[in-house]
């Protein structure tokens, strides 16, 4: 199967919301779910690196959390707050603050994920898988590795793509 490359630099607004719903977000929750359920085996195989997986774990979790937490908002409330605005054409000011404290929140979220992030990346990095390793706790290492890049493209979506193009491009206007 061939597959297409996706140039999400020059999407417009409307479809960068789409393409992070039914591509991005779908993606991170799988990752995530087979994640949970490899870290859970590897530390039953790998019984003398317990200690440390166990807190690989526990911090996983923790961000896990969050990420869902803000794809759930960002699919029930904010992409279709910036969907239904975008399509009106025009935004009153009420609508511009709205966003601008959506934005806050969301740049605030990415933060408090990006240190659960470093914490994990950081740990990963350290445990270094032997000749002997497990080939669960390989493949969760790597998994790892790619959930951290694919956080790195949503936050760099979201914060550098999508929330701006959609300010600059929706024309405003103020009630008089």
């Amino acid at each position: 199967m061939k597959r297409v490359a996706v140039n999400i630099e020059k999407m417009p607004p409307t479809h960068l919301l789409h393409y992070m719903s039914e591509k991005q977000y779908p993606s991170l929750n799988k990752l995530i779910d087979q994640i949970t359920v490899d870290l859970k085996a590897a530390i039953q195989e790998n019984a003398s690196a317990y200690p440390f997986l166990y807190q690989v774990e526990r911090e996983f979790i923790k961000m896990a959390a969050l990420v869902r937490k803000q794809i759930s908002k960002n699919v029930r409330i904010l992409f279709p707050f910036i969907d239904n605005a975008w399509e009106e054409g025009t935004m009153d000011r009420e609508i511009i603050q709205s966003l601008e404290i959506e934005k806050a929140d969301l740049h605030a979220q990415h933060i408090r994920i990006e240190m659960h992030l470093a914490t994990v990346a950081e740990m990963r990095q350290r445990l270094k898988p032997g000749i002997y390793s497990s080939p669960v706790l390989k493949t969760v290492l790597a998994e790892l590795r790619n959930l951290e890049r694919q956080l790195r493209l949503q936050f760099y979506i979201e914060d550098e793509l999508l929330l701006p193009k959609f300010k600059l491009n929706c024309p405003s206007r103020t009630r008089g």
